[in-house]
């Protein structure tokens, strides 16, 4: 088992009694979502920001996480929390033969790029700053990995942005092969928390039948919330869980 393997996956963050219980607050809400236009929606992933749920809240997931996501989160990016709640997401990933007109799986990519402007340093080298010191706390609602759609996991460190140029399937398989990936199979209620350099993508096979739902927080250190994001609305995260 590799290091990114054992560290990322905490088993049992969330009761499955709450995950089945969120399901249904967002089913409800998938179904208004896309079929109002929101600005919150993303028919492209199927994707819709967590605030437009009337719960669960992200201090709500954050609240109810086990100690060990949350401790995991904390060893990444320090002890003192906040989450970008404009970067807090609901995912939705279906088997290829139900998919969306307009929905497709995400590529590989890192989530450490968040709103990195590659255009404006496409001919110039990658700055210092822009791979953001950030955690992703990926929580399932469904099982996933085996007959519903995961995610897929290169296990290599990669401590620096990657250009476009370098996340296309191609390259990806020429620079981490299958040896250096993984891809995990959950329970509903099971978190992947990994460092904004993971590079990751949808894990999704043609014998996949089943839908899975997945809510995702973004978390950052309180004492240095990235330039590029200072305009997002960022809430702290508790020191403990509410009881």
């Amino acid at each position: 088992m590799t290091e990114i393997q054992r560290d990322a996956i905490v088993r049992g963050a969330v009761s499955p009694a709450l995950c089945s219980a969120w399901l249904e607050l967002i089913d409800e809400a998938h179904r208004r979502l896309a079929g109002d236009h929101s600005p919150d929606f993303v028919p492209e992933s199927s994707s819709f920001r967590l605030r437009a749920v009337a719960e669960p809240s992200a201090t709500d997931v954050w609240a109810a996480l086990s100690d060990g996501a949350r401790d995991r989160c904390r060893a990444l990016v320090g002890e003192t929390i906040v989450i970008d709640a404009d970067e807090c997401w609901v995912r939705r990933q279906y088997p290829f033969g139900s998919m969306p007109s307009r929905h497709h799986s995400h590529a590989w990519h890192q989530d450490g790029a968040l709103r990195f402007d590659f255009a404006a340093h496409r001919d110039n080298p990658t700055p210092d700053e822009a791979l953001l010191p950030m955690a992703t706390c990926w929580l399932t609602l469904t099982p996933c990995g085996v007959d519903a759609p995961g995610l897929e996991l290169v296990t290599d460190r990669v401590d620096e942005l990657l250009r476009p140029g370098q996340l296309s399937e191609a390259a990806v398989d020429r620079n981490h092969p299958a040896t250096t990936r993984t891809q995990p199979t959950l329970a509903a209620g099971d978190a992947l928390v990994f460092s904004g350099d993971v590079l990751h993508r949808t894990h999704i096979t043609h014998a996949m039948t089943a839908t899975r739902t997945s809510v995702e927080l973004r978390c950052f250190p309180m004492t240095a919330i990235p330039h590029r994001l200072r305009g997002d609305e960022f809430v702290a995260a508790p020191l403990s869980a509410t009881t």
